[in-house]
């Protein structure tokens, strides 16, 4: 067996599945297409699945001689990973042509709960060969295998010890959660935590204590690991009716962390330990003194939501069929 994974074409894709990425049996590609400016952008439209699901345009195999993939000698002893980004920023119709002419097969895992996906994504997804979902929810309701999450250590020096510069750390997109950051961002502040939050995506009539919190300015993901190490704490706010296991809970696990989140199926996560992880239900419930207090912490992790497991699962799967 042979994988091809595709990234989403930013550094989280690399790092998510950096333990791999080197392995004589894989072939990893940033994105599919390393397309810039005006060709970047006509081709996004042209092979858009949502477009495409209006009116089948043609002429889509133009952009394949872009393709990052047009060099590998194909067979049916591969098998084309991607994540649900790296899908939506994918050639559906190069990912076709793959599986009839190659019989390729197209495992999809779904790092993100399935109502962040539109419709039309979706419903291409559903045509792949396999889908594995990270979500414990979108597992029950659609029926996917569930896979616990897809997160690689980075060997990189962090800043581990006791004496952190700030007491809590958040990162990531509104995503229809600014009000609930908001609220606890003014708790946090009345109770004199040293807090550092990142949130994306704001627009400027919503963004509060600008000179508190750093709005729409992005990270690359190694910076976000800076963050972690210097940080007491990180902080989770899920997405609505997520359910599985997010980035911040394995930055927390890898680098040795405490986690404050609304995860109430956390409770569930073999690296659960109430020392180390604090769930809150509302704002007004959160344990100041939980954030504040300093402890050595370690859970025991042994890379078991390392890249490599998914691709033995998969292996074993396949042969079993």
């Amino acid at each position: 067996m042979k994988y091809i994974i595709i990234g989403a074409g930013n550094e989280l894709s690399r790092y998510t599945w950096f333990d791999v990425i080197d392995r004589n049996d894989v072939y990893y590609k940033e994105q599919m297409y390393e397309l810039t400016g005006f060709k970047k952008i006509l081709q996004k439209i042209h092979c858009s699945a949502r477009i495409n699901k209006i009116i089948n345009l043609p002429f889509k195999n133009r952009w394949w001689k872009y393709n990052e993939l047009r060099n590998i000698e194909f067979n049916k002893e591969f098998y084309l990973v991607l994540g649900d980004t790296a899908f939506g920023k994918s050639d559906i119709s190069y990912l076709k042509m793959l599986r009839e002419n190659y019989q390729v097969k197209v495992i999809i895992v779904l790092l993100n709960p399935i109502n962040s996906i539109s419709k039309d994504l979706k419903t291409e997804i559903d045509k792949m060969d396999r889908i594995l979902t990270t979500d414990l929810q979108d597992s029950s309701d659609f029926n996917y295998p569930y896979i616990s999450t897809v997160y690689s250590k980075i060997p990189i020096d962090l800043k581990l010890s006791n004496e952190n510069n700030t007491d809590l750390f958040f990162v990531g997109a509104e995503k229809n959660r600014l009000s609930i950051l908001l609220k606890c961002f003014e708790i946090f502040k009345k109770n004199n935590i040293m807090t550092l939050f990142y949130i994306f995506n704001v627009k400027n009539k919503h963004q509060k204590y600008k000179n508190e919190i750093f709005y729409n300015s992005y990270l690359k993901y190694s910076e976000i690991l800076e963050k972690v190490g210097d940080t007491n704490c990180i902080f989770e706010v899920l997405q609505n009716s997520q359910t599985g296991i997010t980035y911040r809970t394995m930055e927390a696990v890898c680098y040795n962390k405490k986690l404050l989140t609304n995860n109430k199926n956390i409770k569930k996560f073999a690296f659960y330990n109430p020392d180390y992880i604090e769930i809150f239900e509302n704002p007004e419930d959160i344990n100041i003194e939980f954030i504040k207090k300093r402890i050595v912490v370690d859970y025991g992790y042994n890379n078991e939501y390392s890249p490599v497991n998914i691709l033995n699962y998969i292996a074993e799967i396949e042969v079993k069929e």
